[in-house]
């Protein structure tokens, strides 16, 4: 986590280094280590590789590239150290733009690269892992499903019974919890106080 290597003075978490955590992030102009990164398929679908230790994924991550740890970095065990990741990091955006991500996705699970699609705001409610999860649920008197507490509890699912109120819908009920009489209630809303 960023804060915890920020703590122990990780040179990445404190913007030191060819590689950092205030480098850019924009597609064809970031330095990465690669493996732990979100790229740009040729169908515009987003993946992020999850090759969190960087030295046991590089190999099998540029093998499912169509590549070898010679020709990347110059050499079968580069120093990493000395590698210049904006270059790195531009190769493998390239790559990954030629083919579409359903291509891609037997190529990584051949070699074993870590992996997940990223799901796009628009599309998420009909992912197959947020379906299957039941993020989601629908609400009696609703056109579209709501998003459940991800906690659980007990038996307590925590899924909404309805929609937001209406604009004003319960204040009488808040304002009379918060000890108001209906003379009092009644002047705020002729002064236009409360709706």
């Amino acid at each position: 986590h960023p804060l915890i290597q920020h703590a122990a003075g990780n040179p990445w978490a404190h913007g030191r280094g060819k590689s950092h955590i205030r480098s850019s992030t924009e597609i064809g102009n970031r330095a990465t280590m690669v493996t732990n990164a979100v790229y740009r398929c040729k169908d515009g679908t987003m993946i992020q590789l999850l090759g969190e230790i960087m030295p046991a994924h590089i190999k099998r991550t540029v093998e499912a590239l169509g590549s070898t740890l010679t020709e990347f970095f110059g050499s079968e065990k580069p120093n990493y150290k000395q590698v210049d990741w904006k270059e790195a990091t531009e190769k493998v955006d390239e790559i990954i733009h030629t083919k579409t991500y359903a291509e891609w996705r037997p190529i990584f699970k051949q070699f074993d690269v870590w992996h997940v699609c990223v799901t796009r705001f628009e599309t998420m409610v009909e992912d197959e892992q947020v379906k299957a999860s039941g993020m989601f649920v629908d609400v009696p008197g609703l056109q579209h499903k709501l998003m459940r507490n991800p906690i659980f509890l007990s038996a307590d699912r925590g899924e909404p019974t309805k929609g937001a109120p209406d604009f004003g819908e319960d204040t009488d009920s808040v304002l009379v919890d918060l000890g108001l009489e209906w003379e009092a209630i009644n002047k705020l809303r002729d002064d236009k106080v409360v709706a």
